[in-house]
């Protein structure tokens, strides 16, 4: 292996170390992804607060995807023959394109996690669990998870209560607030 590696030109080594390091970031983004540990609301910074959802274009799923289509583009290309500044430029275009379309996809499943079409009316007088510390007084805004219908969903919360509401306490919607937000009180 360290022959092969040694007798590769620079500019392939550069291409292939870009290649096996973003191809090893997305197989374990793609593991964390399928067992649910990767953070994804976090990280792309989406938010069901009033019917807003925002998605950054730089993201660990993003930029992997950048320099996954970069390194192994850059590698493809110079193994064509093409001059490796012609090689540069298709590999940077490729990259662009794998991250344009990581970033659709990913777009697309915030949509469809936060559907705009549930009637979030339908929460009032139900008991949810509060899911992050609900602090008193409205102070500032916690969550809940609540059934809103048939689809258990996490929604922004409130209270007018002179105690906080800590996670796993069951607390009763009273009034909506916005689109997705509620007022909470004690059960």
């Amino acid at each position: 292996m360290v022959d092969w590696w040694n007798t590769l030109p620079l500019m392939e080594q550069f291409f292939y170390g870009i290649g096996f390091l973003s191809l090893s970031l997305t197989i374990i983004l793609a593991i964390l992804t399928v067992i649910g540990l990767d953070g994804t609301s976090t990280l792309l910074q989406a938010e069901a607060e009033q019917g807003n959802h925002r998605l950054r274009i730089l993201s660990l799923h993003t930029i992997s995807a950048f320099l996954l289509g970069f390194g192994w583009g850059g590698v493809l290309c110079l193994k064509v023959g093409l001059h490796p500044f012609v090689a540069s430029i298709l590999s940077l275009a490729l990259g662009v394109i794998l991250m344009a379309l990581m970033y659709l996809l990913m777009a697309a499943m915030i949509r469809l996690h936060f559907r705009s079409d549930l009637d979030f009316s339908m929460a009032i007088g139900a008991v949810a669990e509060v899911y992050i510390t609900v602090p008193a007084n409205r102070s500032g805004r916690g969550k809940i998870r609540v059934r809103v219908g048939v689809e258990l969903t996490t929604a922004n919360a409130e209270t007018k209560s002179v105690t906080s509401f800590k996670p796993g306490d069951e607390v009763r919607v009273v009034e909506r607030i916005g689109k997705s937000n509620f007022l909470v009180k004690a059960k």
